[in-house]
């Protein structure tokens, strides 16, 4: 299959590829598996945890001179500040994901991705164009199928039912959740998946998805995948940025 690539090199057939790629995780290396959950989990900024250098309130341990006082005041500085900081620093960092938008054309396929300003995706070469997106920047490994990326938006003429049936295989997939969407006023389905095949992808691995019927035209799928954590969150929200606000052309 993958010999056909290299043999037909045209956009729309390399874009179908990358589809039936997720579709059918059996076809590809588990290029995906990394999914740069590590390159997003910096995005957790754990740069907070140095602020609960608060220490600094210790301070006012001089004052133990008054030993009664001194007992009360040490209690409450350190105390209020450590619920503080671990608190702001996991919950601000996956809200702060989506953020102001850019946006992009796919070529050939009448897909139009609004994604994070601050996120990155690439222009060449034409077929990975506008459809893998990361908060770093990507870089393309010739010798890999797909690039490593956790989000991916990807069109293609397999019918919506055909694709739904097989993003959801209970012997690869297990759901977690399901309900009917609309994308750019077109029906879709949102999914949340776990991994439950073999070889493919690591126990645990987690995948996040919306499929979008495009009747005659097929389906486009948004999606992310990784395992749990806050980058696997935040990539969920920029999928949910991403469905919201793409808009799909008519075929």
């Amino acid at each position: 299959m993958w010999l056909l690539v290299a043999a037909i090199a045209g956009v729309v057939l390399v874009a179908a590829l990358l589809f039936r790629a997720f579709v059918n995780p059996g076809e590809i290396p588990p290029t995906a598996s990394p999914t740069v959950v590590p390159t997003a989990s910096a995005s957790p900024s754990p740069s907070p945890s140095p602020s609960p250098s608060p220490s600094a309130s210790p301070s006012p341990s001089p004052s133990p001179s008054a030993s009664a006082s001194g007992s009360a005041e040490p209690t409450s500085g350190p105390s209020a500040s450590p619920t503080t900081a671990p608190t702001t620093g996991p919950t601000t960092a996956p809200t702060e994901a989506p953020g102001q938008t850019a946006s992009c054309p796919q070529p050939d396929t009448g897909v139009t991705v609004v994604y994070p300003k601050d996120w990155y995706t690439v222009d060449e070469p034409p077929q990975y164009a506008c459809s893998f997106f990361d908060a770093s920047p990507i870089v393309i490994d010739p010798d890999q199928t797909v690039p490593d990326a956790p989000v991916a938006v990807l069109a293609d003429e397999t019918p919506y039912q055909d694709a739904l049936a097989a993003l959801t295989d209970p012997a690869k997939w297990k759901v977690g959740s399901e309900a009917d969407a609309t994308v750019s006023g077109l029906p879709a389905t949102k999914v949340e998946a776990s991994w439950v095949g073999s070889a493919t992808y690591p126990s645990g691995t987690l995948r996040y998805f919306y499929l979008v019927d495009r009747g005659a035209g097929g389906s486009v799928l948004f999606v992310t995948q990784g395992l749990a954590g806050d980058a696997y969150t935040t990539d969920k929200q920029v999928v949910d940025l991403m469905a919201s606000q793409s808009t799909i052309a008519a075929p």
